[in-house]
């Protein structure tokens, strides 16, 4: 019976003795890296506009007279020659016989005379 109560005792105290022990602390905190928030310059909202130079008044050119150009025939003169006919000379400018009568008033096409200027359109 000793042994036994020597068992009882042995559980008991072993018992107490869990119960007594101490929990162990929890750990210390482990240190984590946190992000650190960046900073962004920005442009200012109400930024101040800055002043432009005034112009100046420039003079004022002063008109020049500027030759006006002759201005140039529709047409070229054609003196005509021995043997040249109305129609010959209309076929040798690429122009129609009737647009050579209209431009010259001619009112007969078969009366032409040597030295007779005639124009000549579009050439």
């Amino acid at each position: 019976m000793r042994l036994r109560a020597f068992v009882g005792v042995a559980l008991a105290l072993s018992l107490t003795a869990c119960a007594v022990q101490a929990t162990p602390d929890p750990r210390p905190p482990t240190p984590t890296m946190t992000p650190r928030p960046t900073f962004t310059a920005t442009p200012d909202a109400t930024s101040t506009p800055v002043p432009t130079a005034t112009p100046q008044a420039t003079a004022t050119p002063v008109a020049t007279d500027t030759p006006t150009p002759e201005p140039t025939p529709d047409f070229v003169i054609h003196v005509v020659s021995p043997g040249e006919t109305l129609g010959g000379i209309a076929e040798a400018y690429g122009v129609t016989l009737d647009e050579l009568i209209r431009l010259n008033d001619i009112t007969n096409a078969s009366l032409v005379v040597v030295g007779q200027e005639l124009k000549i359109p579009g050439s």
